[in-house]
C-alpha cells in the first residue's frame, strides 16, 4: 500500500510540472517518513546527500559541460565534419558516415550524449538536407549517433555509474572503448545498407575532391 502511494505521488508531481529532481526528493522523504520516523529521517537527510556527492570525481562532470560550451561555440565539430565530408561524401551515405564518425569523436571529447547531438544536429542536419538526403536518415543517424557519448570514454553516465556503485571508473572507460566502437561500425554499416536497398535517402555527392583538398580539410580553417 506504500509503495502504490509514493508510486502516485511521484507520478502527480511530475505530471504537474515538478522537477524531477524534487519530485524524487519529496517522494523519497515521504517514504522514510512512513517506514522509519520523523528523527531517523531527519538524520539520513543530514549525511546522505553529504556522502553521495562529497566526491572529487563529480568535479569531472562540470569540466565536460563547460568543454562542450566551448565547441558549441568554436570551430572544431564543424572541422571535424568538413574532413568527413571530403573524405567520405563520394560515397553512398557518405555524409551520413562522416556524421557517424564525427559524432564518436565528439563523444569522446565531451562525454554528454545531449551535447554531442545538439552539436552534430545544428551542423550535419542542414548540410545532408542540401545535398538531398532524407530526413529519415540525417535525423535518425545524429539522434543515434549522439547516443555514441553513453559508451565511449570519457563518459558522464559512466562516472557516475562508477562513483555510485564503486567501481573503479578506470576499468569502465576501458570496457565502454570497444563497445562504443562496435556500435559506430554497426550505425556504418546500416547507413551503408539503407542507402543501397533505398538510393533516394542518400544521393551520391557530384563532386569528388583531390587529394589535396582532402588532406588540406584536416587543417582547421
Amino acid at each position: 500500500m506504500t509503495l502504490a502511494l509514493l508510486a502516485i505521488m511521484l507520478l502527480v508531481l511530475i505530471v504537474i510540472g515538478a522537477p524531477i529532481a524534487f519530485a524524487l526528493l519529496i517522494t523519497g522523504t515521504a517514504g522514510l517518513l512512513l517506514q522509519l520516523g520523523l528523527n531517523p529521517t531527519l538524520g539520513i537527510l543530514q549525511t546522505s546527500p553529504y556522502r553521495s556527492s562529497a566526491s572529487f570525481l563529480l568535479t569531472t562532470i562540470p569540466m565536460f559541460i563547460l568543454m562542450a560550451e566551448f565547441l558549441a561555440g568554436g570551430r572544431m565539430a564543424q572541422d571535424i565534419f568538413r574532413a568527413g565530408h571530403y573524405w567520405l561524401g563520394h560515397l553512398r551515405g557518405g555524409m551520413a558516415v562522416a556524421t557517424t564518425l564525427a559524432s564518436a569523436l565528439l563523444a569522446a571529447l565531451l562525454g554528454s550524449s545531449p551535447a554531442a547531438a545538439a552539436t552534430m544536429s545544428s551542423i550535419a542536419v542542414p548540410e545532408m538536407r542540401k545535398y538531398g538526403y532524407d530526413d529519415r536518415l540525417s535525423l535518425g543517424i545524429v539522434a543515434s549517433a549522439g547516443t555514441l557519448a553513453v559508451i565511449i570514454p570519457p563518459s558522464v553516465i559512466l562516472i557516475l555509474y562508477g562513483i555510485l556503485t564503486e567501481s573503479s571508473i578506470g576499468r569502465l572507460f576501458v570496457a565502454g572503448l570497444i563497445p562504443g566502437i562496435m556500435t559506430a561500425t554497426g550505425y556504418i554499416l546500416l547507413v551503408n545498407i539503407w542507402a543501397r536497398v533505398e538510393p533516394s535517402v542518400a544521393p551520391t555527392a557530384e563532386k569528388k575532391f583531390t587529394r589535396e583538398e582532402k588532406m588540406g580539410s584536416l587543417k582547421p580553417i
